[in-house]
């Protein structure tokens, strides 16, 4: 599988597009998100450049997001528990 490293992260080259729901806060996704799942959330925020989508269960999450790498560019990715995706 192809990767490509932008900002120190590592992401997996996955071909999709990226989705758009109106849920751009963990405290849009659960009622009372749990402190683990929002340090991961702020963690994230602070490495991305803006969010599109999440999605989620009572376990865990995904985030649809954009990163801009050192050149500039912007890249749609999806984040979740177990792999960082670059979707373009």
């Amino acid at each position: 599988m192809k990767t490509v490293k932008i900002n120190g992260t590592t992401y997996t080259v996955k071909k999709a597009e990226p989705y758009f729901n109106g849920k751009t806060s963990i405290f849009d996704l659960y009622d009372r998100p749990s402190t683990t799942k929002v340090a991961i959330f702020r963690e994230w925020q602070e490495k991305l450049n803006s969010i599109y989508w999440l999605i989620g269960n009572s376990c865990t999450f995904s985030i649809y997001w954009d990163v801009i790498d050192e050149n500039g560019v912007k890249h749609d990715v999806r984040i979740t528990h177990a792999n960082n995706y670059i979707l373009n």
